[in-house]
């Protein structure tokens, strides 16, 4: 046993050096701290472990020497009880006594071996068992020994791994230092250059602020003497100027001469030249008068053909929508009548056949009857009388027979008869269908070939009405006016050129832009043409060059229009797919009615809050034949009636206290009406403390009796109007003006106090109105004049008389007229008394009509029908063709409006409009009913990606009564009329 325990101890102690051996690992080329720490930390285990060790194997060695101690000194009953251990026995060596206790030794030897040999199997098979269970330990010992060592391999390959990775990053931090250090000194390198450089300009700097100040010093000298030396040509420039002054002023004078004479020169040459060009006209206005009644009477012929081809073709499809039914109806019956003549066939087979069996029986009996005859006297009264009842039996079905074959055959010829009709029916419907195809086959051609002719007539129409847009040079000056030959111009119409030329743009917006070159392009809408757009053009100074022309007509409309308008072009700046509004400039148009034509700079605004002005904006606005030549030979030698024309201006200033009204900012704006002039709405203000308008509107006006009662009687009345107020149609404030003051010659002007619906006051507006001449009433001479012309002409025409008297008292007046439909409401505006043709310096006889807005009834049929999206409307009156208006609006909603403000004048001259005269005197006098009214009708447009499937559709209509015009003797001021819907 001490032997295996020595080998025992020789195998830990390899083990350990062993594990020592793999903790140490295999030399390292460098030091690793943490390996060392944790071999060191297990040596200090092993350490620990040997001590334990140690001290565990004293105390056994104490306990068994305890135990034997304690078993030789007490022997008590169960001593032979007692087990000792080998070892015990073994090793345990008795000590030495003297004296008596050898005696008493040698004893206990005696029993102690006596004991032992008695229990040496026992305590054998003991110390085997012992031997057993320690060599089982020892197993266990060994696997779990063998376990920590695969523990300690698998922790030393893994600090082996970190050290590996450890050593690597200390590589890769050593490398990335080494690029530092080297780019440090690189670094370094390059600032001491940048250090030598600045030194160097620091001494250049010096030198030159030395030549500077020499250099400035000697500019201060040299502009003394320049000083002086202009000093001193300023005096010889004063002394010239005196000395040439009266010189100078004999050449201005003999050159304005020369120049007058030329002007003299060139207007006598333009006076000819006008008067060459008014005969001219004159012809061409009668050719193109001609050429358009006969297109007019093509059209009308051609619209009244297709009427009456499309009632032949409506005629013809409804006979053969009868015929086709009647031609169902022989079918079914010809089918009836077939199986009843089946029937009849099959009974004539029957009759027939019994018929035939009939007759051969009598034909026997007949037979038997005169073979029997020689035997009669030998037969008996009762056989006889039985004979003669048989043959009247037979006789009597016989005559039944007959008759029903009479009816088979009677029967089977009508039906015979029913088969030949049906045959010529049959013909007859191939033939009319064969002769209708043919026709609607013509009709169809012949509809193409008038749809080809309206349409290049509607071509034409378009070539004649339309306006056209070209590029001219930069150089529009007045001597290329009458080069462009391209634009054919009628009597009336006038052609209006826009050229904008350039723009410049500030550096403000380039850097709210956040581009050095912007792509930008102009558009802007004049009168009722539609949006024009300029080419876009890349820069900041972009050179646009683009020219739009109108031709226009020059009436009452459009010089309203100029006078009061202004032309907004709108600088818009591209961004790839979109664009985006970034200026506008007001143009104002009344420039045309003043001068010809000039180059002129407008500036540019920002759009948006705190944008002030961004550039400007280089144009060219012009007339083909300017405005105050046309009226100045309009005028021709009426110079002394211009005196009865004065001009009334118009100033509304400001307005006050409208700010207490609303809690939200408003965008106010006047509205006023002066005399027969159309209303006026000024421009727009959006500061809301104190508004500022500062619009001024001027209205020529005829000195005569009519105006002088209007400014004794009337009150002009100023609205305001809150464009952003949810209720457009409802005014803020109501200001009442007396106008008597004009008068005296006075000026109007100061602050009126405004009242709302329910008479409180809101705030106050200021405004002017003034003279710009003195007001005279017509003198005598231009009375007697005028009188002189009466009388000629009641002597010339006193048919005509009368109906004048009528329609001055009556109908030619200022009438505002509306309409309401149960599914439509408009608003129409007559004015009938005079009105300015061509200019507003004559007047002609006429009557307007005004189309102003539509409005629907949220119960009405058209409101609730969805098909409905676009509507416009149209009218006829005095043998005029179908007017519509030339905008068809989306359909408004209930209870609100859609604003066509369109108008119509319709002359009714003597001179030149002597047929529309008379039906305006059989429409008062009652005399035709269908002319006696003016009807509207309101139209429904399909949208545009539904018009080749669709066609308009009448929707609404409301009409005027002119006779109960006449018999109220009431001016009809917007009123509201009932309508019906077309379905109605």
């Amino acid at each position: 046993h001490k032997m295996k325990h020595d080998t025992w101890l020789s195998r830990l102690v390899k083990d350990r050096r062993r594990m020592e051996h793999l903790v140490a690992g295999p030399a390292a080329p460098l030091r690793n701290v943490e390996m060392e720490e944790v071999v060191e930390e297990l040596q200090d285990k092993v350490r620990a472990l040997q001590t334990d060790k140690e001290t565990l194997s004293r105390r056994l060695l104490l306990v068994r020497q305890q135990q034997l101690n304690s078993q030789s000194q007490r022997a008590g009953p169960y001593a032979h009880r007692c087990i000792l251990s080998m070892d015990m026995v073994c090793w345990r060596r008795p000590e030495q006594r003297s004296g008596t206790c050898e005696t008493i030794g040698s004893i206990d030897n005696t029993l102690f071996q006596s004991r032992f040999s008695r229990f040496s199997d026992s305590v054998w098979f003991c110390r085997e068992n012992k031997v057993e269970t320690q060599c089982s330990q020892m197993e266990e010992l060994r696997a779990e020994l063998q376990r920590k060592e695969e523990e300690h391999e698998d922790r030393l390959q893994q600090l082996r791994q970190q050290q590996t990775h450890n050593l690597r990053s200390h590589v890769d931090g050593n490398v990335v230092m080494i690029k530092l250090q080297k780019q440090l000194t690189e670094r370094s390198n390059a600032f001491s250059e940048l250090e030598e450089r600045f030194i160097c300009l620091k001494e250049v700097c010096q030198t030159l602020k030395l030549g500077h100040e020499l250099a400035v010093q000697k500019v201060e000298d040299l502009t003394t003497e320049l000083k002086e030396q202009q000093r001193k040509t300023l005096e010889l420039e004063q002394r010239e100027q005196s000395f040439n002054l009266s010189w100078m002023s004999m050449k201005m004078l003999e050159e304005r001469i020369c120049e007058l004479e030329q002007e003299r020169q060139l207007l006598k040459e333009n006076n000819n030249l006008l008067l060459s060009r008014l005969e001219l006209d004159m012809v061409q206005q009668q050719k193109y008068d001609q050429v358009n009644r006969q297109q007019r009477l093509q059209i009308s012929q051609l619209e009244k053909a297709l009427r009456a081809d499309l009632a032949d073709k409506n005629d013809i499809l409804e006979q053969i929508r009868a015929e086709r039914d009647s031609k169902m109806k022989l079918s079914e019956e010809s089918q009836r009548l077939q199986q009843q003549l089946l029937e009849h066939q099959q009974q004539v087979k029957e009759l027939k056949e019994s018929r035939t069996v009939r007759l051969q029986l009598q034909y026997h009996t007949s037979r038997r009857a005169q073979k029997n005859a020689d035997l009669r006297f030998l037969k008996n009264e009762e056989t006889s009388e039985i004979n003669v009842r048989e043959m009247q039996a037979a006789h009597a079905e016989s005559i039944q027979e007959l008759q029903k074959t009479r009816d088979l055959l009677v029967v089977e010829s009508q039906i015979s008869q029913g088969y030949k009709v049906r045959e010529l029916l049959v013909t007859t419907m191939k033939s009319i269908k064969a002769q209708s195809e043919e026709k609607l086959e013509k009709q169809r051609h012949l509809l193409e070939s008038r749809e080809a002719k309206i349409r290049s007539l509607q071509a034409q129409l378009k070539d004649m009405y339309g306006s056209k847009c070209s590029a001219l040079g930069p150089d529009c000056g007045a001597d290329d006016r009458d080069s462009d030959g391209s634009v054919q111009l009628e009597r009336g119409e006038n052609l209006l050129e826009l050229q904008l030329e350039s723009a410049s743009l500030s550096p403000s917006i380039l850097q709210v832009l956040g581009e050095d070159e912007p792509s930008t392009f102009c558009t802007y809408a004049f009168y009722l043409f539609g949006l024009h757009s300029t080419p876009m053009v890349v820069g900041t100074n972009p050179l646009y060059d683009f020219t739009s022309r109108y031709v226009v007509r020059v009436d009452e409309q459009l010089l309203q229009y100029l006078r009061a308008e202004q032309l907004t072009v709108e600088l818009h700046h591209n961004q790839g797919l979109t664009w985006k509004t970034i200026a506008q400039a007001s143009i104002p148009l009344v420039a045309l009615m003043e001068q010809d034509f000039q180059w002129v700079f407008v500036l540019l605004s920002g759009v948006g809050e705190d944008c002030g002005f961004i550039g400007s904006l280089n144009y060219c606005l012009r007339m083909k034949i300017p405005i105050h030549d046309i009226i100045t030979e309009s005028l021709g030698s009426t110079s002394s009636q211009q005196s009865q024309v004065s001009l009334l201006l118009f100033n509304v200033e400001s307005c006050s206290g409208l700010e207490l009204v609303s809690s939200r900012p408003i965008i106010p704006h006047v509205v006023y009406k002066f005399f027969t002039f159309p209303d006026y709405s000024t421009t727009t203000s959006k500061e809301s403390s104190f508004i500022l308008f500062q619009d001024t509107q001027s209205y020529p006006v005829h000195m005569d009796s009519d105006l002088r009662l209007y400014l004794e009687s009337e009150l002009l009345q100023f609205y305001v109007f809150d464009c952003n107020g949810e209720r457009m149609n409802q005014y803020m404030g109501k200001a009442q003006v007396s106008l008597q003051p004009l008068l005296q010659n006075l000026s109007v002007e100061g602050l009126f106090p405004l009242l709302n619906a329910s008479g409180e006051g809101v705030g106050h507006i200021q405004v002017t109105i003034r003279w710009n001449q003195n007001f005279n009433t017509p003198d005598k001479n231009t009375e007697e004049v005028l009188n002189h012309i009466q009388e000629k002409q009641q002597s010339q025409e006193k048919q005509q008389k009368q109906e004048n008297r009528q329609i001055k008292e009556n109908l030619l007046i200022n009438v505002s007229s509306s309409k309401t439909d149960d599914s439509t409401m408009v608003r129409t505006y007559e004015c009938g008394s005079h009105m300015f043709k061509d200019y507003y310096y004559f007047i002609v006889p006429s009557l307007r009509l005004d189309i102003l807005c539509l409005s629907l009834r949220a119960n009405s049929s058209v409101s609730l029908d969805p098909n409905v999206v676009n509507m416009f409307m149209e009218f006829s009156f005095l043998g005029l063709q179908m007017v519509e208006t030339p905008l068809s609006l989306p359909k408004p909603a209930p209870d609100c409006r859609a604003h066509y403000n369109y108008s119509k004048a319709i002359l009714v001259d003597t001179e030149e409009n002597s047929a529309q005269r008379a039906l305006l005197r059989k429409a008062l006098l009652g005399n035709d009913p269908t002319s006696s009214r003016v009807v509207f009708t309101v139209v429904s447009e399909p949208p545009p990606d539904e018009q080749q499937d669709r066609d308009c559709e009448e929707v609404g209509m409301a009409f005027i009564e002119l006779s109960e015009l006449l018999e109220k003797h009431e001016d009809l001021m917007e009123a509201n009329l009932k309508g019906r819907t077309s379905a109605n």
